[in-house]
């Protein structure tokens, strides 16, 4: 480690219970296979009731019983050792049969010539963690180009899918009118959701990953006889810092995801990644999630990443979302729900107000992008206004949650 990054503490300074210290702790171990930081926090009194709700609050249930079950020892009740055991075969069992559906899915697009690039989930499943059932999903992410989403939408009801947007009953112009640029279907029989894509994320945000883009970097990847195509490991990396930052951190799976992305992707093109990043007006996304990731889980940072995320925003951008993954225990499931379903109504309608005013009084860009160099911001503008963007609205959930 080099000596710029020895003054940056891996772990929270902050006070942190026993128990989410032990769930950190387990997961820095999974990732670096060496049980140093894991065994320090099994010797102090424990709630284990505590543990799994805070593992299966914090969606990384898989990860936090493969750790414990490797290299706990006799330091984890035998029950407990047991209902992990229960949990990885179940997630393994579900994995199984979601991945056998986006095989069948991705075949019948292949049959219709349409292209189609797998996002999140069973990409992630099956490149960046060791084993497919250290990582639940419970969705499948599919991104086509907007020419064709008519016609994936089509196959996918003749399959058995139900749209389960408000847009059901839209015409196919209406539908690439939404701003969400996604399609939600749901196959109610064997309980399997699909979000279809033709945009990366909503058009409110400020940061904005274009389709054609992914598509011509794209890779096409194979695990065993499965072969598919996903956005090449920059442009992943880049999705999966902005979903974490869109959806303010509220899951530490999330974080996992990113560090298990490098771990597996030690060929990965900084230099592209920061140019992309840049074109996508990412750049502060990418720098706050990178040191989310090395002071919540370890994951070192080459000294030239260091000096790219060494900015004042970006660590304090990186302070806020680690406060918000370290909050309070949860209250009750009822009220959770309550809490997180305000705080998404309420929050995508301060993100499209901070938006409006961030693009200035001429209010809406034209779709055309013709006179883009005339009417819009200067780009230093873009990443301030990322900036006070994502603390806002981060600092919202934190309020809300």
């Amino acid at each position: 480690m080099t000596p710029l990054m020895e003054s940056m503490t891996p772990v929270w300074t902050g006070a942190v219970c026993p128990e989410r210290r032990l769930v950190l702790h387990a997961i820095r171990t999974y990732l670096s296979g060496d049980p140093g930081c894991l065994l320090p926090a099994l010797a102090e009194p424990l709630d284990w009731v505590a543990v799994e709700r805070i593992a299966d609050y914090r969606s990384v249930t898989p990860l936090i019983a493969y750790a414990l079950r490797q290299y706990g020892g006799d330091s984890v009740p035998p029950a407990l050792r047991e209902r992990l055991q229960q949990r990885l075969i179940l997630t393994a069992q579900r994995n199984l049969v979601s991945i056998a559906e986006w095989t069948r899915i991705l075949h019948g697009f292949d049959e219709a010539n349409i292209s189609v690039i797998s996002l999140k989930g069973p990409v992630l499943a099956l490149l960046a963690y060791s084993n497919f059932a250290l990582r639940e999903f419970n969705d499948i992410d599919l991104l086509v180009h907007p020419n064709q989403i008519a016609k994936a939408r089509d196959i996918l009801v003749a399959s058995g899918y139900e749209i389960c947007s408000p847009l059901a009953g839209s015409s196919d112009a209406m539908l690439l009118r939404c701003r969400n640029s996604q399609l939600d279907l749901i196959h109610r029989k064997q309980r399997i959701r699909v979000d279809l894509h033709w945009g990366a994320w909503h058009v409110m945000f400020p940061f904005q990953m274009p389709t054609n883009a992914v598509f011509q970097s794209a890779r096409q990847e194979q695990y065993e006889a499965i072969t598919f195509l996903a956005p090449s490991p920059e442009h992943l990396l880049i999705y999966l810092c902005a979903h974490g930052t869109k959806h303010c951190w509220r899951s530490l799976r999330w974080v996992c995801d990113i560090a298990c992305h490098l771990h597996a992707s030690a060929n990965l093109d900084w230099q592209s990644c920061f140019h992309s990043a840049e074109a996508c007006r990412c750049e502060l996304v990418l720098k706050h999630s990178l040191l989310l990731v090395h002071r919540v889980l370890g994951v070192d940072l080459p000294p030239f990443l260091w000096n790219y995320c060494n900015c004042a925003e970006a660590h304090k951008l990186a302070e806020t979302a680690m406060s918000l993954l370290l909050r309070e225990s949860p209250c009750s499931v009822e009220k959770r729900v309550k809490r997180r379903s305000f705080a998404s109504i309420t929050g995508s309608l301060m993100g499209a107000i901070l938006l409006r005013f961030l693009r200035g009084p001429g209010g809406r860009r034209h779709a055309s992008r013709k006179h883009e160099k005339s009417h819009s911001h200067p780009r230093t503008g873009d990443a301030s206004g990322c900036s006070s963007f994502v603390t806002l609205l981060i600092h919202w959930y934190v309020a809300e949650l």
